[in-house]
């Protein structure tokens, strides 16, 4: 087998590979449950949030700046569910990640600027 090990082998290079490799294929927080799997740790502390982002309070002013025509219906849709109702309305809601997943679908069409 020349260069090539088996996973149930229990080598600690092969498990810190398969790690790296969870990190970049479904994110850190899922690449620590991962590694705490292969290497049987009973509880891993995880954190869900990037470091700084989404803190207790914080809010994002968006403002619709492109017209919808054009655009998909589920885009159309989310506008709608962001509360925004006209070109260059401005709304603003707390920064969590419902409201982050719902500017990505229509990043193309509002500006987002966050506030304290």
């Amino acid at each position: 087998m020349g260069g090539q090990v088996a996973v149930g082998q229990g080598d600690g290079a092969v498990r810190a590979g398969l790690a790296a490799v969870l990190a970049v294929r479904v994110g850190l927080a899922a690449a620590l449950a991962g590694l705490a799997a292969l290497v049987g740790v009973a509880a891993v502390s995880l954190v869900h949030r990037e470091a700084g982002a989404m803190e207790e309070g914080k809010k994002v002013k968006i403002t619709w700046f492109k017209s919808q025509i054009g655009a998909e219906e589920y885009q159309k849709q989310t506008l709608r569910a962001l509360g925004l109702r006209r070109l260059n309305h401005e709304v603003v809601r707390p920064d969590n990640e419902s409201v982050r997943g719902m500017i990505a679908t229509v990043r193309h069409l509002v500006r987002v600027e966050e506030l304290r």
